[in-house]
This record gives C-alpha cells, sequence and structure tokens, in this order.
C-alpha cells in the first residue's frame, strides 16, 4: 500500500505542477487579451473624445448665431 500511495502521491505532485504551468500561460494569454481589449477601448474613447469637442463647438457656434 505504500507504494501505490507513494505513486499516487508523485502523480498528484505532477499535476499540480502541470497545473501551475498552464495556470501561468493561460493567465498570460488572458492578460494579452485583456491589454488589446484595453488598447481598442483607449483607441474607441480617444475617437468619442474627438466627436464630443466637435460637437461641442458645433453647440457653441449655434448658439452665439442664435442669440444674435
Amino acid at each position: 500500500t505504500q507504494s501505490r500511495s507513494s505513486a499516487a502521491s508523485d502523480v498528484y505532485k505532477r499535476q499540480v505542477f502541470v497545473n501551475k504551468i498552464f495556470g501561468f500561460a493561460d493567465t498570460n494569454i488572458k492578460n494579452r487579451e485583456l491589454r488589446m481589449q484595453n488598447s481598442q477601448i483607449i483607441a474607441q474613447n480617444t475617437e468619442m473624445a474627438k466627436k464630443l469637442l466637435a460637437l461641442e463647438e458645433k453647440l457653441e457656434a449655434l448658439t452665439k448665431s442664435l442669440d444674435k
């Protein structure tokens, strides 16, 4: 029974080791995907900010023309 217990323990240790390696790999992949999503979101936010500034300028011009 000791050899079975020792073998089972070795298998468990190997599984834990492999899970840690793949867990890190999985985390790295997720982090890379999140960084890519973040850069896309930042690009979208930049474009939206430009459009909002342009809209604000148009509204100010419209307001000034109506005040005359």
